[in-house]
């Protein structure tokens, strides 16, 4: 079972392993943790989507390669992210977090012409039960 944590009411980060020791668990930071801190690079790096994958994502996809625009570092960050690491996933020109996932392809790659397979695994969506 994950543990959630909450500030002001709103539920800000998951631990979805509940089991681990929460000084070494991973926590997943919410689409709501994401918004107060103004702009997602401020906790995750980046996955821009291209605007009309958005609906699919909020009907609970994966984003797949084809639909990444590209991948920004996290902010003060210069390297890309790895794959496994957590990443917010943003639509160009919106610079507000619609999901949160897991990478699941080099960051490198993403966003190039011919790029297939599952880019990103979403863990947290808008719409979703979380929300």
């Amino acid at each position: 079972a994950a543990q959630f944590v909450f500030v002001d009411g709103e539920c800000v980060l998951v631990q979805p392993d509940s089991r681990a020791d929460v000084m070494e668990a991973e926590l997943v930071p919410t689409l709501q943790a994401l918004w107060r801190v103004g702009t997602a690079t401020s906790m995750l790096p980046c996955v821009l989507i291209q605007r009309p994958v958005a609906k699919f994502i909020f009907r609970g996809a994966d984003v797949m390669a084809p639909g990444v625009h590209s991948v920004v570092p996290m902010r003060g960050v210069e390297k890309l992210p790895a794959v496994g690491s957590l990443v917010a996933v943003c639509a160009v020109g919106n610079p507000s977090a619609c999901a949160v996932g897991r990478l699941k392809a080099a960051a490198s790659s993403l966003g190039a012409a011919g790029c297939k397979g599952e880019a990103v695994e979403v863990l947290h969506y808008f719409g979703d039960c979380l929300w």
